[in-house]
């Protein structure tokens, strides 16, 4: 999930999150597993946390639990150092899917709802 550039990995959690199956909390995992060890690598970590969460959310998955066990990675991560709650993450990338389901599904042109 290498971005290439500012902000690209933002929009691939959110791509993910969106449009993603439970097959695609593989490249998910593997980046948090990669890069949370190593707080020199302060790049996108919460966002793909964020976007996990959302899809762990779906039944029979639970993939970020590890993460969060006692001395797991994100305990030891920089994340951790500056208080991140995984929870504000996640809330992200639930606006944005609502956002854009709620973009989809107007039919008018026009956005149904949107929550600040």
């Amino acid at each position: 999930m290498e971005s290439g550039g500012p902000y690209a990995g933002k929009g691939y959690c959110f791509a993910f999150a969106r449009f993603g199956g439970a097959e695609d909390t593989e490249p998910l995992i593997d980046y948090l597993d990669r890069y949370l060890p190593h707080p020199e690598y302060r790049y996108d970590q919460s966002w793909v946390m964020g976007a996990l969460l959302h899809l762990d959310e779906r039944p029979g998955t639970d993939h970020a639990t590890r993460f969060f066990a006692p001395g797991g990675l994100w305990e030891r991560s920089w994340l951790k150092e500056l208080n991140v709650d995984p929870a504000a993450p996640k809330d992200w990338i639930d606006r944005l899917c609502r956002f854009a389901d709620d973009c989809m599904s107007a039919g008018d042109g026009t956005i149904s709802h949107v929550e600040r």
